[in-house]
Formats: C-alpha cells, structure tokens, sequence
C-alpha cells in the first residue's frame, strides 16, 4: 500500500536517506536541483503541472509530491525497552495532525524510545503529520494499538511508570522523579485523557500556569514535559 508525502525538506530527507521513493511528481521548470538528486537516486520522475499536484497533496506541497510506500508501524515490543530510564509517549485521543507532526519532531529530537496511538478515534501518520515532522518520523517508532489501557497494563508489567498530563488533582510537573522507565501519557485537544486511561496513570502532572489562558497547545505542552524529563536525567 502505497501513500504520497509533500514538501521540500520532507522529499530531500526521503532521498538522502536512500528511502524507497516509487515516483517523484515535480512541479515543471522547479527544483532542478532536486531532478539531479533523483536522478543520481535512481528515483523515476514525471514532471507534472502545479494542478495535478494539487489533487495528489492537501497542503503546501512546494512543487514536489513522492509516492512512498505507506508508514509501517512497529509492534509494542519494539520500543519496550530494558533500562533504567527508557522512555516513551503515549496519546490518548491526539486528533490533529499538526499537533502530532510537531509531538514527533519533540520526540526525535529527546530520543524517546517510541510513540503510542490509538489506532481509532485519533489522528495517524497522515502526509500532513510526515510534512510537519520534517523528517523526523523517519528516526521514531510509532506503534498503532487498539487498547490504551490494556496497553499502559503491558508497559507496568514491563516495569514502567505511567506519568498522565492534567491539571485536575495533579502535582507540579516539576515534582516527579523521572530517573525510572517513564510512559508520558498526553491527552487530547479537547477532552484530555480518558477516564479510564486516567485510573492508570501512577502520577498526574500539571504545568502550572500564571497567565489568563488556563491551557497549553498539546504539541506545547508535551514538549514542555518531554524536556523537563530530559533535564531531570541530564542535568548540567
């Protein structure tokens, strides 16, 4: 199965890293630079009008569309990993792409072992999610699950502690010890976590906040708390 991915830096990536491109769709008389990187690739091109771009990619395609094959996602097993302070990020409920894209790009750019999605009722690796990566997908294991809480039960059994994201009843993030294998759970735009994925949770964090907005973007917020965990294990 097959999907199309758009954007410059996104395409140049795929290509420099020797991934499988099928086609590359250019938009005419653009991007000769990136025809001779191609072609030194061995990638087949077709040199195509900007409206035939236009139905192959929703977005800000910049003249270039690549028919990839479609995101594998790994199994839990994957990204469980033994350690003493592995790390990975569930979302429960993330349902817009740019939110995810940027979580993604959070998430490489942290080392977190992995990410975990439900594989209803939430956003998944969509051409949107891959462009606002920049890249980064490419270097992050995404495992798609059907379950959160069965899941979260399968990551305490493998000795993790679940951290949730909150701001009813919870301690300041800034509180909890994160030198142990950690599952940052963060809810979604609207509705925060489940209630059953709450029960789960062994802490409830909250970012707390001094202004009249009482929120933070959820892409925000999870990069907040991604890199207080990486400051509290990599102290200055």
């Amino acid at each position: 199965m097959s999907q199309y991915i758009y954007g410059k830096n996104v395409v140049v990536q795929r290509i420099k890293n020797k991934d499988t491109i099928e086609r590359l769709y250019i938009e005419k008389g653009k991007h000769q630079d990136i025809i001779k990187l191609a072609k030194n690739a061995k990638i087949p091109i077709e040199l195509v009008a900007k409206s035939k771009l236009d139905t192959l990619a929703k977005g800000n395609h910049q003249g270039l569309v690549a028919k990839v094959m479609a995101y594998q996602f790994y199994k839990l097993d994957d990204i469980i990993i033994k350690g003493e302070e592995p790390l990975i990020v569930l979302l429960d409920g993330v349902e817009d792409p740019h939110n995810f894209g940027a979580i993604i790009r959070t998430c490489e750019a942290v080392g977190v072992d992995g990410i975990v999605i439900l594989e209803r009722r939430a956003v998944s690796v969509t051409p949107t999610v891959i462009k606002t990566s920049v890249g980064a997908i490419d270097n992050v294991k995404i495992v798609e699950v059907t379950n959160l809480s069965k899941t979260i039960q399968q990551l305490k059994d493998a000795g993790y502690w679940i951290v949730g994201t909150d701001l009813k009843k919870s301690q300041d993030y800034r509180s909890i010890n994160y030198k142990m294998p950690i599952v940052l759970v963060v809810g979604s735009e609207g509705k925060g976590m489940s209630r059953l994925v709450r029960e789960s949770c062994d802490f409830i964090a909250k970012i707390p906040m001094i202004g009249k907005v009482n929120s933070l973007n959820v892409s925000v917020a999870t990069a907040v708390m991604l890199y207080e965990i990486f400051n509290k294990r990599n102290p200055v």
